[in-house]
């Protein structure tokens, strides 16, 4: 669990960096909670944990983080997505990258 936590902290700091995106502005946080900030995010962390540990150790970990956290079940699945999205993305990154 200390690669996820690793993994966000520097993630958060990308998409502070890059990202540039909005937060939500009902979110009690003000950024990360139900935004595209915390969508970024998500896809992020678990591409770069598929890039760091491999794609089924990514993928049990932030499966793992859903449970742990135990949110509203909205959100949870809308965290699943975004996880999935970033291990699809990390796919075709690591294709596009293998075809050169």
């Amino acid at each position: 669990m200390a690669s996820v936590i690793g993994a966000g902290i520097y993630t958060n700091y990308l998409a502070d960096h890059y990202g540039r995106l909005q937060a939500n502005p009902d979110s009690p946080n003000k950024k990360g909670t139900n935004d595209q900030y915390d969508a970024y995010r998500h896809a992020l962390v678990s591409a770069k944990l598929a890039e760091w540990f491999g794609e089924d150790y990514s993928k049990k970990q932030m499966e793992q983080h859903e449970i742990d956290v135990k949110g509203e079940p909205k959100e949870s699945s809308m965290d699943r997505w975004n996880n999935r999205v970033g291990l699809e993305e990390y796919s075709r990154w690591k294709k596009a990258t293998e075809l050169r």
